[in-house]
């Protein structure tokens, strides 16, 4: 890693320390996926110079991250609830987070760790979770 690359780092983590302290978590939000969207495409870079169909994980991601902040961003845009309705019994911020983001962070840790795993290891994993009937 560059001396670039950790000032820019440094200068994001500052950023989401002054949102913190501020209490704006749009401060500590942005600055965070723009940190784990570029270190998940640093974990990625070896990998996808052997293999450029991969490219998908890393732009899905993204993609699925700025639309669910977005889509909250929107609904919190008056009121920090949301506007009032419910789903699932929850308010709708609340179901953003839980129902959205929770869900694409979950699943995407294991898709990247799906994908990454060694070939040998991957193999050895199918073994030992098969049952022999």
């Amino acid at each position: 890693m560059s001396n670039k690359s950790v000032y820019a780092f440094a200068a994001l983590l500052l950023l989401v320390i002054i949102g913190m302290l501020t209490g704006s978590f749009r401060l500590v939000i942005y600055p965070y996926m723009l940190i784990v969207g570029l270190l998940l495409l640093g974990g990625l870079t070896k990998k996808l110079n052997v293999n450029k169909k991969l490219i998908w994980i890393p732009t899905v991601i993204t993609v699925l991250f700025l639309l669910l902040q977005l889509c909250l961003d929107l609904v919190t845009l008056h009121s920090p609830i949301g506007n009032g309705k419910l789903i699932f019994g929850i308010t709708s911020s609340t179901a953003i987070y839980y129902l959205g983001i929770w869900l694409v962070c979950a699943s995407i840790s294991l898709i990247y760790s799906w994908t990454f795993i060694h070939p040998e290891e991957k193999q050895s994993v199918i073994e030992t979770n098969s049952l022999d009937v």
